[in-house]
């Protein structure tokens, strides 16, 4: 599930490049930092027809607050079960992203 309440398959950008953003946590200092740094340059990925996803481990209402805090002008996905972020071999042996 994704911020705005919508479902997202990646199968649904087919065509377009996609570019997947996995972040350790909503609001710590680095994370918001580097989604805001997407977010500046969302003109410039809508030009070039991508779509930016952010996903990272915290709940949707998390990920709602975060994105209206700052403005987010895309896509927050929850992977509260670490499934997507498994299949992407993006954790390290802790199962903290590396």
């Amino acid at each position: 599930m994704a911020t705005g309440g919508s479902e997202i398959t990646l199968s649904s950008f087919q065509g377009r490049p996609v570019v997947i953003v996995f972040y350790p946590g909503d609001d710590s200092p680095v994370c918001t930092e580097q989604l805001n740094s997407y977010n500046e340059g969302i003109d410039e990925f809508k030009r070039l027809d991508a779509q930016v996803l952010g996903i990272s481990f915290q709940s949707l209402d998390s990920h709602e607050s975060f994105s209206e805090k700052y403005g987010l002008n895309f896509p927050l996905l929850a992977d509260t079960d670490k499934h997507v972020s498994k299949l992407f071999g993006i954790l390290g042996p802790l199962g903290f992203p590396r």
